[in-house]
């Protein structure tokens, strides 16, 4: 609700600094929860090394977890939000393809704060093929797909 409200919500910026788990907090709950928190931050702040901060660490805290799958879509997602800003998570992304649940949100990552003409895109073009494949995430790959293909 915060982040909906953008810059008004400033005075909440640090009550959502004091929710966040902190690395101690592995848990699937955990991360769910700090993913919005940053997204929250970065719409109420506009601070995109407080957002990037919290993301990376939920993108290491799930390598820990084998639950937190769907926890590292959640952060892709929330790092397409941040476009450009989102670049120093371009690695955590390109991480994620390989798992065919998490290709599809990191697809659109990378699309988002990838810069253009360093993107390859037949790999994530790839990526969201296997994703399609696999029925993890069926629309989220087909839009992964529309937006990577490359162009003939």
């Amino acid at each position: 609700m915060a982040g909906a409200l953008g810059p008004r919500a400033a005075a909440l910026a640090p009550a959502l600094r004091e929710a966040l788990s902190g690395t101690d907090g592995d848990t699937t709950p955990a991360l769910d929860t700090d993913t919005p928190l940053a997204e929250a931050l970065w719409r109420v702040t506009g601070d995109a090394d407080a957002a990037v901060a919290v993301l990376d660490s939920v993108f290491a805290r799930a390598e820990q977890n084998p639950w937190s799958r769907w926890s590292v879509v959640r952060a892709a997602r929330a790092t397409a939000l941040l476009g450009p800003a989102g670049r120093p998570l371009a690695a955590r992304l390109e991480a994620a393809l390989d798992d065919p649940t998490q290709a599809a949100a990191a697809v659109l990552a990378l699309e988002a704060v990838g810069e253009p003409a360093s993107l390859d895109r037949t790999a994530l073009a790839e990526a969201a093929l296997r994703s399609a494949e696999s029925d993890a995430d069926p629309e989220g790959a087909c839009d992964a797909w529309k937006h990577s293909a490359p162009t003939r």
